[in-house]
């Protein structure tokens, strides 16, 4: 596996990332967005990485990035809007790479600003991590006629899990873990990708 800084544009706005890829060819791919810019949330968070590393080395391609604002990236906080159209920019930078078959998956508020991507034409499906569905509306995923699956800890505060369980096909709760993942972001890591292979969106 290799992974190398690279650079897209979204809404004119320069936007930088980090690209792993598989050792060998990738068809499918995924694209990881991360939590809250105004909290410190940038593409090197740690629950961001080991999703990243654990699909490129099933043999997917992963892009982490950073939203407009943060890091190396240009524009500022947009509310959330501008950083679902950095998203979707993301989406179309790795399809650009010849990866057709995509999973958006998001962590906190990269789950939020993922939604408008995952509608997208070759997108397959949709994957949150703590989405803090207490603070944001999530209500639009109703409309993602895709599938669509959630990793909670049962001590998350900011995740109303009675309030997921009509937006997500499935939920995968883990049990002791918070809104952080301290010291268990390869348990979530492991969640995402045994949902994209039940997905049928396989790495050959």
């Amino acid at each position: 596996m290799s992974v190398r800084r690279v650079e897209f544009r979204s809404s004119g706005l320069r936007l930088v990332g980090a690209l792993h890829w598989p050792g060998r060819r990738a068809v499918a791919g995924a694209v990881v967005c991360h939590p809250h810019p105004l909290y410190g949330g940038t593409m090197d968070n740690a629950v961001v990485v080991a999703v990243a590393e654990r699909l490129a080395g099933l043999g997917y391609a992963c892009l982490r990035f950073n939203f407009r604002g943060v890091g190396g990236s240009e524009g500022s906080y947009s509310g959330g809007s501008g950083e679902a159209d950095d998203a979707c920019a993301a989406v179309e930078y790795l399809m650009s790479l010849g990866i057709g078959r995509v999973a958006v998956v998001g962590y906190s508020f990269g789950a939020y600003a993922a939604i408008k991507a995952a509608r997208m034409r070759g997108v397959e499906c949709y994957v949150a991590i703590s989405p803090p569905n207490a603070l944001m509306p999530f209500e639009a995923l109703s409309g993602v006629e895709k599938p669509r699956f959630a990793v909670v800890g049962s001590h998350d505060e900011l995740a109303d899990l009675e309030g997921l369980k009509h937006l997500f096909d499935d939920i995968a709760v883990v049990e002791c873990a918070d809104h952080f993942w301290w010291g268990r972001e390869e348990e979530a890591a492991a969640h995402v990708a045994r949902f994209l292979r039940r997905a049928g969106l396989t790495p050959l």
